[in-house]
C-alpha cells in the first residue's frame, strides 16, 4: 500500500490536469483510517481477506496496531497488546517495520506472523533523509516517490512533474559519487507548439536546456519571446537535505543565493512544483491509498477495486503554522454511462488514443448540460469522426469496437435516447423569372432583397 498525494493543476496550454505530488505528506495511518466509519468492519475485513488471498475473511487471529485515536471502533477492539493470550496470524499496521515492538519483528522474520501491508511499501514515506528535510521545506516527504518516474505530460494520463538530482562541477574535477537519478536537461514547452490534448506535451531540441539555465537565466536568448526563469516552480535542496530554494514563497534575495550557490557547483536534488488547486486560501489535496497485490496464480498486479473510497481531501493553508487541514469528503462521480465510456474502448486501431471516449464523454456532458434530448446535428458536430460518418452510423459501429459489445449495446441505446430527431428542413424552391423582377423592383432596381438606404444625404432639420 502506498498513500498518494494528488491534485489539480494547469499547464502552459491552460489544461487542468489531475497530477501526482508524490507521497502523501500526511501519517498513512491518519489517512488509510479515515476512509471507514465506526462500524465498517465487514469492509474491512473484505479488504483482508483480498490482500492475503482468505477466503473467507479471517476472523480469529487477526489484530490492529496504530495510535488509538487514529482508529475507529471495530479495529480498537482489536487491538494488539502485548502478551496476550489469543495467537495472532495477521497483523495489519501502518507503522514502519523498525518501530514495531522487538516480538513482532522476531515473528514476522520467523514467517509465523503476517504483516499487512508488507513493510516494505513504507519505504518512501519513512525515508530519513526527506522527513528531516521536511522540517524546513514545505511537504518533502512527497520527493521520495517522484524520483520513481520520468516527467509525464500526456493529455490523459495524470501529470508528474519532473524530479532528480543535479550535479554542477568542474569538467576538471572528479564527478560527485553515488547512485541519485541524475536528470540535468528539461524540455520546455511553448506556447505556440501545436499539439492535440491528448498527446504529450515534449520539447522540439530548440527549447531544451539544463535545468540550471532553465531555472535561472534571465538570458533573452534562453528565454526566447515567452520563455520565464521556472525558479518559481521548483523546490531546491543539497547534497545534505537541507533547503536551497522554496520557491513559491522565496523572496528575491533568497532566489539570488539560491543561483549563486547553483553556479558554484555541487550536487543538488530538485522537483517542479506547480500548484495545487485552491479552496479560497487553503490548497487541495487528495489523499488516496493505492491497494495492490498479485493475483494469486497467475501473479498479476491487481488494484483494489473499492481503493478510490478510502480516499480523502484536506484543505491545508500555505503556511506552515496556519493551523491543521481541514478534512473534506471526497464526492466520487459514478453517472451512468461514463465509467463505460472510459472503460469500454482500450483500443481503437487507425485512431488517436482515447478518441472514442472523449467522443461520447461529450455527448454525455452536454448531454447533463443541457438537460435535454442534444439535437441530431448538433450532437453530430461535436464528435471527432471523418466527415462522411454520420451519426448513426457511428453509434451503430461501437459495440464492435468495445472490448464488451453487450455494455456497449446498452451505451449506444441509452445515448440514442437522449439524441432528439433530426429536423428535416424543406428544400430551397427556386425563384422563377417573374419573381425575379418582381424583387429586383422592390429593392430599388438592384438584385439585393433589402431596399436601397442611402446613410448621411438626410439634411438636419431646421427651426
Amino acid at each position: 500500500m502506498q498513500v498518494l498525494a494528488l491534485s489539480r493543476t494547469q499547464d502552459d496550454k491552460g489544461n487542468v490536469r489531475w497530477t501526482l505530488f508524490g507521497a502523501s505528506h500526511q501519517p498513512a495511518s491518519v489517512v488509510f483510517w479515515r476512509g471507514f466509519s465506526e462500524t465498517d468492519e465487514k469492509r474491512f475485513l473484505s479488504l483482508i481477506a483480498w490482500a492475503s488471498g482468505d477466503e473467507p475473511p479471517p476472523s480469529q487471529g487477526l489484530r490492529v496496531l496504530g495510535p488509538a485515536a487514529d482508529l475507529p471502533a471495530f479495529a480498537r477492539a482489536r487491538l494488539w497488546r502485548e502478551h496476550e493470550p489469543a495467537k495472532i496470524h495477521t497483523l495489519f499496521t501502518l507503522e514502519p517495520f523498525g518501530n514495531l515492538p522487538d516480538s513482532l519483528q522476531e515473528a514476522y522474520l520467523a514467517g509465523t506472523l503476517r504483516i499487512l501491508p508488507t513493510p516494505a511499501s513504507h519505504v518512501f514515506s519513512w525515508h530519513p533523509w526527506y522527513r528531516k528535510l521536511a522540517a524546513v521545506l514545505p511537504r518533502a516527504t512527497q520527493i521520495p516517490l517522484l524520483h520513481l518516474f520520468p516527467r509525464v505530460q500526456e493529455g490523459y494520463t495524470i501529470r508528474i512533474p519532473q524530479s532528480g538530482w543535479l550535479d554542477e562541477h568542474d569538467p576538471s574535477q572528479a564527478r560527485p559519487t553515488g547512485s541519485h537519478r541524475v536528470v540535468p536537461h528539461i524540455a520546455r514547452t511553448h506556447r505556440w507548439q501545436r499539439t492535440p490534448r491528448d498527446q504529450a506535451l515534449v520539447g522540439d531540441g530548440a527549447f531544451t536546456d539544463t535545468v540550471t539555465v532553465a531555472l535561472f537565466s534571465t538570458n533573452p536568448d534562453d528565454l526566447g519571446l515567452y520563455g520565464k526563469p521556472m525558479a518559481r516552480n521548483s523546490q531546491i535542496w543539497t547534497h545534505d537535505y537541507e533547503r536551497l530554494l522554496d520557491g513559491p514563497s522565496a523572496s528575491k534575495p533568497e532566489l539570488e543565493r539560491a543561483a549563486e550557490l547553483l553556479d558554484r557547483g555541487g550536487r543538488f536534488g530538485y522537483r517542479l512544483y506547480y500548484p495545487p488547486m485552491r479552496a479560497g486560501t487553503r490548497e487541495l489535496f487528495w489523499h488516496l491509498p493505492l491497494l495492490a497485490r498479485l493475483q494469486p496464480g497467475s501473479g498479476q498486479a491487481e488494484i483494489y477495486e473499492d481503493t478510490l473510497r478510502l480516499g480523502t481531501v484536506t484543505a491545508e493553508a500555505t503556511a506552515p503554522a496556519g493551523g491543521r487541514p481541514l478534512v473534506l469528503a471526497a464526492n466520487l462521480l459514478d453517472r451512468p454511462g461514463h465509467r463505460q465510456a472510459a472503460s469500454l474502448f482500450v483500443r481503437e486501431p487507425g485512431q488517436l488514443r482515447h478518441t472514442t471516449a472523449q467522443n461520447l464523454r461529450k455527448l454525455l456532458d452536454f448531454r447533463e448540460y443541457l438537460a435535454s434530448p442534444l439535437p441530431g446535428s448538433f450532437a453530430r458536430a461535436l464528435l471527432r469522426i471523418a466527415k462522411e460518418t454520420t451519426l448513426d452510423a457511428w453509434l451503430a459501429k461501437l459495440p464492435q469496437l468495445a472490448n464488451d459489445s453487450e455494455a456497449a449495446t446498452r451505451l449506444v441505446g441509452d445515448l440514442r435516447a437522449h439524441i432528439a430527431p433530426e429536423i428535416r428542413w424543406a428544400r430551397r424552391l427556386p425563384l422563377g423569372k417573374p419573381e425575379r423582377a418582381l424583387l429586383k423592383r422592390r429593392s430599388g432596381g438592384t438584385s439585393r432583397p433589402w431596399p436601397r438606404v442611402n446613410i448621411g444625404t438626410r439634411k438636419p432639420p431646421t427651426g
